[in-house]
């Protein structure tokens, strides 16, 4: 068996156990497929489960990841219904509470409880690999409208803790967040370096908690803004983005010397970037692939200097040629989830498939 094919049953398979248990997702199953068959018949209360301290947030983590995956490799948006009924079910029980919106992270003997804010990058994910209305309308409901104006940047060990204000940036409520991300990437950066200057441990004394915070590595601002995505999931995640970038002349992945990417709108079929040569004297060439598998297709091509002549294109890839000092804004049509994905670089052709 392929691993497309065990991604596809696997999913499928908790799809069924959510429809034979009244819309709601199970944590455990026994051998026999019976919901609940050593649990006294509940459908709560199995390991990592939603009776577990972390309730709420592992039966999202793991959907939302296991049905964008299944998304990929066979580009049927079915398996989004995984997590959207995990969704559908804590809002359903959602309380306003200190002027904020809390929903219950746990169930147990007495039902729903443990009432808290939901972490909004888990309906972000959603959203980014569906945008659909629906997922639109409850990541809006579940998130406070200020934390969409400016951001408080929030440390996390998973580096994706920042959302809700990328999200005001890409719908012009937080026009300087590019700046404070980079700030606050770049403060968590030093900080954590001056960790690793002044870490006295010994081998046997670390954890893998000790390494997460140590790493240097701080993603989540040029995730967002070159690639036009939020940072993959921790524990697993693949990284879904809207577009990659590629250095022809290196032959490399990444832009090539001087030049910088911004993406700053995403619809949902196309986003819009601005393609910067910081060379004064030298041109540069960019490849652009549609995905970070080329799991998705350009459909037209449009220029900031042209803003009414579109140019069909038909692939995955488009290379862009910049002057010196040169500026390019595109508007880029997708067709999202249309090809098979590859780790394939573009002068490889399709020969490295994700299997």
């Amino acid at each position: 068996m392929g691993l497309r094919t065990w991604i596809i049953e696997y999913v499928d398979a908790w799809l069924d156990r959510v429809r034979k248990n009244n819309a709601i997702l199970p944590d455990n199953v026994g051998l026999s497929g019976e919901i609940g068959q050593y649990m006294d018949g509940k459908w709560w209360g199995g390991y990592y489960g939603w009776r577990w301290p972390h309730g709420l947030f592992n039966q999202l983590e793991s959907t939302v990841i296991g049905a964008s995956n299944a998304l990929l490799v066979s580009g049927d948006a079915r398996f989004l219904e995984l997590p959207r009924s995990v969704l559908r079910l804590v809002q359903r029980q959602a309380k306003r509470r200190e002027d904020r919106v809390v929903v219950p992270h746990r169930h147990g003997d007495d039902g729903w409880y443990d009432y808290q804010k939901l972490n909004p990058k888990f309906p972000t994910h959603l959203w980014y690999v569906s945008r659909e209305e629906e997922d639109w309308k409850r990541l809006a409901a579940l998130t406070e409208p200020n934390e969409w104006e400016t951001l408080r940047y929030v440390k996390g060990k998973g580096d994706s803790e920042n959302n809700t204000a990328w999200l005001g940036f890409l719908h012009g409520r937080n026009p300087r967040y590019p700046l404070q991300i980079l700030q606050g990437a770049w403060g968590e950066t030093v900080r954590r370096m001056d960790l690793i200057r002044r870490d006295r441990t010994k081998p046997d004394e670390q954890d893998v908690h000790h390494w997460q915070r140590l790493n240097p590595v701080v993603l989540e601002g040029l995730v967002q803004l070159m690639l036009g995505a939020p940072n993959h999931i921790y524990h697993g995640g693949l990284l879904h983005c809207s577009v990659r970038y590629f250095d022809p002349e290196q032959q490399r992945p990444g832009v090539p010397p001087d030049v910088a990417a911004l993406v700053d709108r995403i619809t949902a079929d196309g986003i819009s970037l601005v393609l910067v040569n910081l060379s004064p004297s030298e041109k540069r060439e960019v490849i652009l692939q549609a995905g970070a598998f080329g799991e998705h297709r350009f459909t037209r091509v449009r220029q900031e200097m042209q803003p009414h002549q579109f140019h069909s294109v038909e692939g995955k890839h488009l290379r862009v040629r910049l002057g010196p000092s040169g500026i390019g804004r595109l508007d880029l049509g997708l067709t999202r989830f249309a090809n098979r994905p590859t780790y394939a670089f573009p002068w490889h052709g399709d020969t490295i498939p994700v299997r």
